[in-house]
């Protein structure tokens, strides 16, 4: 019995340490999107600020690949969102590769 309790604890403690660094990672990956971003663009005059999020896309043995997007407007009320797929090193969280953006969605001041 106790070691059925043993391996149990065992286990739950794993899962959590793992969605730690899940989450850890995940703080990483918008980092390197939003570092790739502000290269990219620069100021935006008039940005209300940026919003961003990251989601779990691919999990491998020694990787995990998230998807970014990356919202933003400028003074002429124009929006967009663009997307990011980031790939770190699982262990370390450190940057394999990020994509050039993909635009998710945008929209301009019509007049």
């Amino acid at each position: 019995m106790k070691l059925v309790v043993s391996l149990l604890i065992l286990a739950v403690s794993s899962l959590a340490v793992a969605q730690e660094n899940t989450q850890a990672c995940s703080n990483f990956a918008k980092y390197e999107a939003i570092r790739k971003y502000k290269a990219d663009t620069g100021t935006v005059q008039g940005s209300d600020g940026i919003e961003y999020s990251a989601q779990l896309l691919k999990e491998t043995s020694t990787q995990y690949q998230y998807v970014v997007e990356i919202s933003d407007n400028n003074e002429d009320g124009e929006y967009w969102t663009l997307a990011y797929t980031v790939t770190l090193e699982k262990k370390t969280c450190k940057k394999v590769s990020i994509s050039e953006p993909e635009v998710v969605s945008a929209s301009g001041n019509e007049e």
